[in-house]
């Protein structure tokens, strides 16, 4: 059991050794700071019907997520939008979750075209006037996994410390 830990220690060490800094964030979320980066996005990338799901985080405590000095916070999303190109689509999803600390697991993610006959001379010119109505639909679900410093309360003194 103990050189199973030991094994373990020393490959979870090398996975830390090689990740970004940016998935070693511990300074948590604020939904709002991902809603306003979501939508700043959304208006470079010119969707429409643009929206975004964020289930409330939930502290994971079990097997491997069972840390001394961390928590393991998990979020679930779905992501719904218009765009007018699937390439536009996907360069959005990719910039969205790059602006995300932590690990993003994407579930499911679809792209159906709306319109099988394409760009028509009224969608030209509504497009080129900013009148962007979406012709291909995107739909992205995903868990994401980030890390928090676990606080311990010292119930003497009552006060907080982070481990």
């Amino acid at each position: 059991n103990v050189e199973a830990r030991v094994s373990d220690a020393k490959k979870y060490k090398q996975i830390w050794l090689k990740a970004e800094n940016k998935r070693k964030n511990f300074n948590g979320i604020k939904i709002s700071d991902i809603n306003e980066s979501f939508k700043a996005l959304a208006d470079q990338y010119n969707l429409s019907a643009s929206s975004i799901t964020i289930s409330v985080p939930e502290i994971l405590k079990d097997g491997v997520y069972n840390r001394q000095a961390l928590d393991v916070h998990l979020v679930n999303c779905i992501v719904t939008f218009d765009a007018i190109t699937d390439r536009m689509a996907i360069d959005f999803i990719n910039n969205f979750l790059d602006t995300l600390p932590g690990y993003v697991v994407i579930s499911d993610f679809s792209i159906k075209k709306n319109k099988k006959e394409g760009y028509n001379d009224n969608d030209l010119v509504n497009i080129s006037a900013g009148k962007v109505t979406g012709l291909t639909s995107a739909k992205v679900s995903f868990s994401w996994y980030f890390l928090k410093h676990k606080i311990i309360r010292n119930s003497t003194i009552g006060d907080e410390t982070k481990k």
